[in-house]
């Protein structure tokens, strides 16, 4: 019997995106699933697993577990990312979640670079800098930010965070732009 190569790249964005989780009961991607549970016994289980959280509507619950870890993370130095209905519980550590993030916080150094540098400012000519949202209150985030900004990063509630930014940046002097608006 020939093994039928996973095609996981079929699955990815579906996966890691809850809200097209919706696309993953296509016909045909069930269909890959069902054809390449010939291989062996792990693989096959992994595979029924997959399809349980399709089939089952579970992408959300999964969504909300890691969502959950995450946050627990930017605390705590492990967390778990449980799901009664999948029968899954993972235990998970800041270590593991930084290694992850290790490209995009990368690509957000980058960024602050390139922002810096197309405004011809420098770090020290920025006021204040509010952590605003959930990724920014990430150990890691914050520790790039305060590498660029020391002493200028502000901790704040991260659901009123951005009306403390305004308001940071209205202390400070700093003008937002004005647009008009037209009807």
């Amino acid at each position: 019997m020939q093994r039928v190569r996973f095609a996981f790249e079929r699955f990815g964005e579906r996966l890691l995106n809850w809200p097209l989780a919706y696309q993953l009961k296509d016909k045909e991607l069930l269909a890959v699933i069902e054809r390449a549970m010939t291989g062996d016994e792990a693989t096959c289980t992994r595979l029924e697993r997959l399809q349980e959280l399709i089939e089952g509507n579970h992408s959300y619950r999964v969504f909300r577990a890691i969502e959950r870890a995450k946050c627990e993370l930017s605390e705590a130095d492990d967390a778990r990312i449980e799901v009664d209905e999948l029968d899954l519980d993972v235990r998970v550590t800041r270590n593991q979640l930084e290694a992850l993030l290790g490209p995009m916080l990368e690509q957000i150094d980058q960024a602050i670079t390139h922002v810096l540098r197309s405004a011809k400012l420098e770090p020290a000519d920025i006021g204040p800098v509010v952590r605003t949202g959930g990724s920014a209150q990430i150990p890691a985030v914050g520790a790039l930010l305060h590498a660029h900004f020391p002493g200028r990063v502000v901790d704040h509630d991260a659901f009123t965070s951005i009306a403390a930014g305004l308001a940071a940046g209205r202390e400070s002097g700093t003008r937002l732009p004005h647009r008009e608006h037209r009807a």
